[in-house]
């Protein structure tokens, strides 16, 4: 079976990844109404910082 101390720096390590996704400002941007910008990823990657 798995080491204890493994298994929770994983549990953590994808808790943390997670939490990342959901209030990062670039995926906050990615997942916008940005339709009319010719390159929503550029602009995202411009306007958005951390």
């Amino acid at each position: 079976m798995m080491d204890p101390k493994l298994k929770k720096i994983l549990i953590i390590s994808g808790v943390i990844l997670v939490l990342y996704f959901i209030m990062s400002p670039y995926q906050n941007c990615m997942r916008g109404e940005w339709k009319g910008i010719i390159s929503q990823k550029n602009f995202c990657t411009m306007n958005t910082s951390w």
